[in-house]
Parts: structure tokens; C-alpha cells; sequence
């Protein structure tokens, strides 16, 4: 008895040993199987070996089969990234199924494994059919399907771009949410393009971004620009007789410089003195061989005429108009005021800061009451001087009207400076034209398109005006031995810096990288798209066009 009894407790332990032994390789072929169903997410060899362990250990497992399929199922699911799909998660799980629903019964396990077996033949099958006709079909399918359209679903199919899955699952939505998300789709594309636009025509367009530098350089030294020129630069003097041309032919000529913008409204109404004038303009200009420029700096104003003196900082010396006009004043261009007196080709530094130190110049002024108010309207209405601040590299004679500052009879006006530096940055054309002949004829430059200076200095000015002392234009006047009649006045220009720095303008132009870092964070901000997005269908598409290519030679 005891013999029997302890035989039968082996047996009994050896068919407990015998069924765990049976569960922990059921449970470890589940364990096993779940990396290859991750790698070809194919639940064929998974389900046959759990069968093969469920049929010798049917009985120990009724309770827990249940439970493990379901594991499995559960296990399997978050491997796919599409398993959200029901569709896709469909074709892996029906033998899962099958298995879950014969639990484990000898009766219903037979059929339930002839049917799985016949599925796994019926899967292996199209498996082998499918990997031959991608293997040898390419030509047939690039000819029923265009590759971009087979490029774009796989594309759509799996990026994670927004709104690409559900136009992709139309069955899964159906018809009426399928055309909201594609209108929700289309509409944020054109909102991509939209805002895609505006970066484009900047980089175009060549549009700049500004940066000011408020510190700016602090230098040694200044070069000071200056451009004087008279109110009335005409002279009333025995010349304009000399020179047998009459005082209203003269001041027509002076009105009708750059369009006639000095001329009086009534001489612009009467057509048959303007034209009357202009045929005895022409004469006299045919019978002297000259032209209305030369005309004009003959019957104009000369500096000696103008300048008195000249007083420059930190010298403190006092200089005739003498010395002043073949020193400082070197040249007589001809602006839209007229012919003036200008500083351009003479370097003049100011290195300490202040009005003291600066350029000062005491000027004649002119009685104007002499000239006819019916041809010329603006001359004949104030007495004095303009002053027009020029760079040393700009052209006197294309110096604006607009820039210029009043210089007035028995005043002395002071011009603080504060020089403004304007840079392009990016990528620069530099451009020199040598004109041959004068520049007075300017025909041959109108169609010219003349482009913007890289760097140039512009000028901030703070006009102050005071009370100019009769003492102090006495002693001028007496040390330098001038005499001046009861109908001359004088008036004092200086120009100075109030300090030497500058203030630094940076205009960067729009680039590629600016391009793409715009479009590129509307595109991420709006659809969740970016560069590796671009990088990754241009991949696609031309591995498959590539694909397509080598199936036709194959062929």
C-alpha cells in the first residue's frame, strides 16, 4: 500500500512537473514569438507553436487560455504603429480568435487547428504570390499606377504629418468626415502657401532687416561737409550788360532751370511771353556758343562776392575770402537753387567736439529787391543763403532742395551734426562709370538705373539761430579791411559735430536661411511638416522611381 501510494504521488507530481513544464512553454513561446511578430507582424509561426504546445498540455491550460491569447492579442497590438486601425489589426488576429474561441476544448481544438492550418497555407500562399509580383511586376504596376500617386499614399500612409492618416482611411470614416478632413486639409494648405508667400517676395524682392547701433564708432576725427549756396545767386552789376543779355532773358534762363520750378504762376499762364522768351533764349544761347549753365555762372554771383571770411577751429585764425575761396571753397556746381559755392574736394577735420571747433564762415547778403517778381517768384521773396550738408563722396550738384537750412541776414546759425552711417550688408555690386564728356549733359544717363551706395553717411542736424553782434562784424570787418555798403547785411554760418561718434545703420538682406526658417516654422506650426518632411518623400520618390526603372530593364 505504501508502495502504490508513493507511486502514485510521483506520478501525480511528475504530471503537475509535466503541465508547468508544458505552461512555462506556452508562456515562453508567446514571450519568444512577440519580437518576430514585431519584425514581420505575422502571427502564422507564433499561433503554430502554441498550438503544437497546447495540444500535449490541453487539459492543464483549459482555465488560462483564455487569458493568454488575450495577452497576446494585448502584447501585439501597440507593436504596430497603425494598430489603431481595426482593419490592419483584422488580418493578424483572426486566427487569435479561433484560438480564443475552441479554448482549448479537445472537440472544437481539432477543427480549430485543421482550419487555422488551412489559413496558414491560404496566408504563406499570397505571401509568396505577393513577393513575386513585387519582384517581377513593376512594370505592370507603374503602368496601371502612376508612381506619384503610389508615392504619395505610401507617404500619407505612414508620416505623421497632420490630417495624412485620415484622408488616407477612407472606409474607416466614411464619406461625409472624409471630405471635411480633405476641405480641413486643403484649406490649411492654402493657409501654408499663403503665409509661404510673403518670405518668398522678401528674398525676391530683396527686402532688408534693420538693426541700429545707437553707440556707433567713436572716431578721431570728422570730415566736415558744407554746401552754400545764395538765395538770389544772380548779381546786378554792369556784367549782365556786358554780356548783351537783358535782365528778364536772364532771370527766364534761372526760373526755367530743372523745369521751370522758380518761374512765376503768371509767366506759366501766359503762353505767348514764355514762348516769346524762350525763342530769344535760344537766340542768344546760338549767337554766344554757349549754353544755359555756362550763361548762368557767368550772370551769377562769384565767391569772392560772397565769402568775407572764414574762421577755423582750433586755429584761431581769421582767413580773407581771398584765401577762403581758393582754399576752402573750390568748387561752383550748379544745383537746383542755382550756381553755388561749395567745400567738395576740400578735406577739412574737426577732432574735438563743439562749436568752437568746427568751420565758420561770415557771408555777404544781397538785396534781391532788383529782380522782376513777374518771372521769378521764389527769388525775389527772401535775402539770404541755404546751406545743404553733402558727403565728400556725394555729388554737389544732385544735392536735394529738401535738405536745405536757412541761413539768415543779421543771425548766426549754427548746424550740430551727428553723422549716420547706412550699411547694406550681403552681397554687393560695386559699380564706377567714367564720363567722358560734361555733366551737364546728362541725356545718355537717364536710362541708366543707378543703384543704392553700399555704405553711405547721412546727417542729423540741430539748427540753432543767434543774435549775430554789430561789435563783433565790425572788428571782422575792420581787421580784414572790408568795406561794405548801407544796403549789405551779414550773416554767419558754422557747422560742427556736437560729437564724433556715430550712429550705425545695418540693413541685412532677406537669405535662404531666413527662407526656409520662415516657411519652414509655418509649415511645422500649421500641418506639422519640416525639412526631414521634404527630405523624406523626395527619399520615397525617387527610391521608387529608381524601383520602376530597374523592373523596365528587367523586363
Amino acid at each position: 500500500m505504501e508502495m502504490r501510494r508513493g507511486n502514485k504521488e510521483v506520478s501525480r507530481r511528475h504530471a503537475s512537473a509535466q503541465a508547468r513544464k508544458g505552461q512555462r512553454c506556452t508562456i515562453g513561446c508567446r514571450l519568444r514569438s512577440l519580437a518576430d511578430f514585431r519584425a514581420a507582424t505575422d502571427a502564422s509561426d507564433l499561433a503554430r507553436r502554441c498550438l503544437d504546445g497546447s495540444e500535449s498540455s490541453a487539459d492543464t491550460l483549459r482555465g488560462s487560455s483564455e487569458d493568454v491569447a488575450e495577452e497576446v492579442l494585448d502584447a501585439a497590438a501597440p507593436l504596430d504603429h497603425r494598430a489603431h486601425s481595426p482593419q490592419r489589426v483584422r488580418p493578424h488576429t483572426r486566427s487569435f480568435r479561433l484560438l480564443r474561441e475552441s479554448q482549448f476544448q479537445p472537440s472544437r481544438l481539432t477543427t480549430s487547428s485543421s482550419e487555422l492550418k488551412t489559413l496558414f497555407s491560404l496566408r504563406e500562399t499570397r505571401q509568396y504570390e505577393s513577393s513575386t509580383l513585387r519582384r517581377v511586376g513593376h512594370t505592370c504596376r507603374s503602368r496601371s499606377t502612376p508612381a506619384s500617386e503610389e508615392v504619395l499614399e505610401r507617404f500619407c500612409d505612414w508620416h505623421d504629418m497632420h490630417g495624412l492618416y485620415f484622408l488616407r482611411n477612407r472606409e474607416s470614416l466614411g464619406v461625409a468626415r472624409w471630405l471635411t478632413w480633405v476641405a480641413v486639409e486643403v484649406s490649411l494648405i492654402a493657409c501654408c502657401l499663403y503665409g509661404c508667400y510673403s518670405p518668398i517676395m522678401n528674398l525676391v524682392n530683396g527686402k532688408h532687416s534693420v538693426s541700429i547701433d545707437m553707440d556707433g564708432a567713436l572716431l578721431k576725427r570728422r570730415v566736415l561737409p558744407d554746401l552754400i549756396c545764395p538765395t538770389n545767386p544772380l548779381r546786378e552789376d554792369a556784367i549782365i550788360a556786358a554780356l548783351g543779355v537783358k535782365q528778364e532773358i536772364l532771370e527766364y534762363a534761372m526760373g526755367a532751370l530743372y523745369r521751370g520750378g522758380l518761374l512765376s504762376q503768371n509767366l506759366r499762364s501766359d503762353e505767348v511771353r514764355r514762348d516769346r522768351l524762350e525763342a530769344e533764349l535760344h537766340e542768344i544761347l546760338r549767337s554766344n556758343h554757349t549754353t544755359i549753365p555756362h550763361l548762368l555762372i557767368s550772370g551769377s554771383l562769384r565767391c569772392e562776392d560772397m565769402v568775407i571770411s572764414c574762421e577755423l577751429g582750433g586755429e584761431s585764425r581769421v582767413v580773407d575770402s581771398d584765401q577762403c575761396c581758393s582754399e576752402i571753397f573750390l568748387s561752383r556746381p550748379l544745383t537746383s537753387m542755382g550756381p553755388c559755392i561749395s567745400t567738395h574736394g576740400y578735406t577739412r577735420y574737426q577732432n574735438y567736439p563743439g562749436a568752437s571747433m568746427g568751420l565758420s564762415v561770415m557771408l555777404r547778403v544781397f538785396n534781391s529787391t532788383w529782380l522782376d517778381r513777374s518771372v521769378l517768384s521764389g527769388l525775389a521773396q527772401a535775402d539770404g543763403y541755404k546751406a545743404v550738408l553733402t558727403a565728400n563722396y556725394e555729388s554737389p550738384s544732385l544735392a536735394a532742395k529738401m535738405r536745405a537750412h536757412a541761413i539768415n541776414p543779421g543771425r548766426k546759425t549754427l548746424l550740430g551734426l551727428q553723422a549716420v552711417r547706412v550699411s547694406i550688408l550681403g552681397w554687393r555690386d560695386r559699380l564706377e562709370r567714367v564720363i567722358s564728356h560734361s555733366a551737364f549733359f546728362v541725356a545718355d544717363l537717364v536710362k541708366k538705373e543707378c543703384k543704392p551706395l553700399c555704405t553711405e553717411t547721412s546727417y542729423e542736424v540741430l539748427v540753432s539761430y543767434d543774435h549775430l553782434s554789430s561789435a563783433y562784424v565790425e572788428s571782422v570787418i575792420q581787421q580784414l579791411r572790408h568795406k561794405l555798403t548801407k544796403s549789405e547785411e551779414v550773416a554767419v554760418i558754422g557747422v560742427h559735430y556736437n560729437m564724433l561718434s556715430e550712429r550705425v545703420i545695418s540693413y541685412s538682406a532677406f537669405s535662404v536661411v531666413d527662407l526656409i526658417s520662415s516657411t519652414g516654422g509655418i509649415l511645422g506650426l500649421i500641418i506639422g511638416g519640416s525639412v526631414l518632411t521634404v527630405i523624406q518623400f523626395l527619399t520615397l520618390w525617387l527610391a521608387h522611381r529608381f524601383a520602376s526603372s530597374v523592373g523596365a530593364s528587367m523586363s
